[in-house]
């Protein structure tokens, strides 16, 4: 089961607020009622699983010893997650609903996986130079060295009494993108880690807006991504909305494709 995914806006522009979607095909359930027919070769890892997930797979829990052995084997029951057919698709789609963004892809091996396929997808569409924080997570440098991607890295922000980093805010892009487009390295994607391991947030919109500026005149094709590791922010768009200081959900304030662990903060399965 996999717990993890990345969702995005088709078209890598930079969409209005969305508001969140709540229907009635919330309570559907497509991947664990196909599960619920094969206890006995599925097995699921719990280091966040809610009590009421719990109650609902039951025995399910406790029997069988090869995780994930049905999408390998059985892709007729299953579909397939490259090909996004079958539960995987049913399954995609209602993540999208829920999180109220156009398109929603789980991934494998946890948002490492996840930060690796979306570098991948930048070196594929000529996006080869990125403007980045000091605290990406380590699968960003792997792959960006395997796929030929420059990393060019914006200011350290450091709380000398605390010890701790303090994200970048929008003035901080800001100039790093024109002192790059000065230089005749204009960056392409913008990578920033948030909320970050310590807690802190950005000021997403802010920052979205300064790219947007940036943007304006020039070819689809060439515009500054804004992507955004958020693998702790799983459970930010469903926060309450009338708390105005709580972090923001990025692809609701202008980022145009992230990564979530919904196992992290979203209860999710592992």
């Amino acid at each position: 089961m996999v717990s993890d995914y990345l969702s995005m806006d088709s078209e890598l522009k930079i969409r209005p607020k969305r508001k969140l979607r709540v229907t009635s095909r919330q309570n559907l359930t497509p991947i664990i009622e196909l599960l619920s027919n094969y206890a006995a070769t599925v097995k699921f890892c719990t280091p966040s699983l809610p009590r009421c997930i719990r109650e609902e797979l039951g025995e399910m829990l406790i029997k069988g010893s090869v995780e994930g052995s049905v999408s390998c084997e059985n892709d007729i029951y299953f579909g397939n997650l490259s090909d996004n057919t079958g539960k995987y698709k049913d399954g995609q789609i209602l993540l999208a609903e829920a999180y109220a963004v156009d398109a929603a892809i789980y991934g494998v091996n946890g948002s490492t996986g996840n930060n690796i396929s979306i570098i991948k997808y930048f070196a594929t569409r000529g996006k080869t130079h990125l403007l980045s924080s000091r605290n990406i997570h380590k699968s960003i440098g792997i792959a960006a060295s395997e796929y030929r991607i420059d990393i060019s890295f914006l200011p350290i922000n450091f709380n000398d009494y605390d010890e701790l980093f303090i994200p970048n805010n929008a003035e901080d892009i800001r100039i790093e993108l024109k002192k790059h487009k000065d230089n005749g390295n204009p960056i392409d994607v913008v990578l920033l880690s948030n909320p970050t391991y310590e807690g802190f947030s950005t000021n997403i919109r802010e920052i979205s807006d300064v790219i947007k500026n940036q943007n304006e005149g020039i070819p689809a094709d060439k515009q500054v991504i804004l992507f955004v590791d958020e693998a702790w922010g799983a459970h930010l768009p469903f926060l309450p909305k009338d708390v105005q200081r709580l972090p923001k959900y990025s692809l609701h304030n202008g980022a145009d494709i992230n990564t979530i662990s919904v196992h992290k903060q979203g209860g999710g399965l592992n």
